[in-house]
């Protein structure tokens, strides 16, 4: 059976996080974007943005990073969910703070009248997402040549 790009990208791209030691910020964007890509929206797939935001990802990167890498991809619409819903935590620099982020998230994902339940719910299996993304892998095809 012959690999699609998108699956090959995306071998290529684990095999390289792992080298760094999961550092995202070591890697080539057209690898740090397959790599962020997929585990965010995996994570957001299993569980909407509270699992997202429940998450401590490694070096601690601002959500606004998480927000780039979407719309470097085109993935506008998630892109605007990670962004809105990061502004509602009543405290700055809410990556820095899994304890906190947990309290506030316990306080609002039950509530379904609130803002924060809604983006997650859009965010949550946008299937036009990796239809996307395999759209920027075929752009960026030369990065994955030769690895």
């Amino acid at each position: 059976m012959t690999q699609s790009l998108s699956e090959r990208a995306s071998e290529i791209s684990t095999a390289e996080v792992k080298k760094v030691d999961g550092d995202v910020f070591k890697l080539p964007e057209a690898f740090q974007t397959v790599v962020v890509i997929e585990t965010a929206q995996g994570i957001i797939d299993n569980g909407g943005l509270e699992y997202f935001f429940e998450s401590d990802f490694l070096s601690k990167p601002p959500y606004a990073f998480f927000v780039d890498v979407f719309r470097r991809i085109g993935a506008e619409g998630v892109a605007h969910c990670i962004e809105a819903a990061s502004r509602m935590f009543p405290f700055p620099d809410a990556h820095l703070y899994e304890g906190k982020r947990q309290l506030w998230l316990d306080s609002v994902k039950h509530d379904e009248t609130h803002e924060f339940v809604g983006l997650s719910r859009r965010a949550c299996g946008d299937e036009s997402v990796f239809r996307k993304l395999a759209d920027y892998v075929e752009k960026n095809r030369h990065a994955f040549d030769g690895v």
